[in-house]
């Protein structure tokens, strides 16, 4: 029973760090700093603007089975996105947690291309909470996203989660309202350098970067760090075709290791 109850107050303080499990292998590996480069299959949970330049149809899956050592905190997203003459569309669905508590969230997502300079985008997020023995709740939530092409190297970006501060119920503050802004530089055709502050109401700033270095133009390694958890991350993806597998891990430096698997298809690998 102990057990049980050090698991289900660990799952709660997570969740109220939620603005912090962003599904997305890749994401993860570069310590979630990647809010502004232009493609990104789950940019629906993470920036809805960088998908407005997708060309191609994509798929993507995110599986990590047990974060820190433990299978109740296991996280799963898969989102889906298709391009149209006037937005690019994409749907998006995340189950994270196990029986006594589960977090489940569906998205959709419009985004949108300003003569290729302007990319903004805007996601509506239906959420929903179970504790159980304690019953269940839900919200909807919004999350709004530019990128600015600054040059062709080089993209600012922002992002509001939770703008009209949604809570559950009649209580306040228990969905999190944050802000992030960001940047990615191409260094060069096999490098780029990503890095983003995140600002959660009541919070101190938390600083994220990320490394990306592509090898033999189908390999790519990642390297990242957060700074507010002391988070160390790293990751490898191989495309071939349409299709990317991708492996992450993240090294919490209390809390040990989390494996995270990707799977792509689509999206201008």
């Amino acid at each position: 029973m102990l057990y049980k109850i050090s698991i289900l107050l660990l799952l709660i303080f997570q969740f109220i760090c939620s603005a912090q499990l962003k599904p997305g292998c890749i994401n993860a590996a570069l310590g979630y700093s990647n809010i502004a480069n232009e493609i990104d299959p789950f940019s629906i949970f993470n920036n809805p603007a960088a998908s407005a330049l997708a060309s191609n149809p994509s798929t993507a899956i995110f599986y990590s089975p047990a974060p820190f050592g433990l299978n109740e905190l296991s996280s799963k997203a898969i989102s889906a996105g298709i391009n149209t003459k006037l937005a690019n569309i994409q749907a998006g669905y995340s189950l994270y947690g196990y029986e006594l508590y589960k977090e489940q969230k569906f998205a959709l997502a419009l985004s949108f291309d300003i003569q290729q300079k302007f990319l903004i985008g805007i996601s509506a997020i239906y959420q929903n909470v179970s504790i159980k023995n304690y019953g269940n709740d839900w919200a909807i939530i919004f999350l709004l996203g530019g990128i600015y092409r600054l040059t062709d190297n080089f993209n600012l970006a922002f992002t509001i989660f939770n703008p009209n501060n949604t809570s559950y119920g009649n209580e306040n503050n228990q969905i999190p309202v944050y802000f992030e802004a960001g940047l990615a530089y191409k260094i060069s055709e096999s490098a780029q350098l990503t890095s983003a502050l995140h600002k959660e109401l009541n919070y101190p700033i938390c600083l994220t970067v990320g490394f990306t270095y592509k090898f033999l133009r189908w390999i790519s390694f990642y390297g990242g760090y957060k700074n507010d958890t002391e988070i160390f991350s790293a990751g490898l993806s191989v495309s071939y075709s349409d299709f990317t597998i991708s492996y992450g891990v993240n090294s919490h430096s209390q809390l040990g290791l989390s494996h995270l698997f990707g799977f792509q298809f689509g999206m201008d690998n």
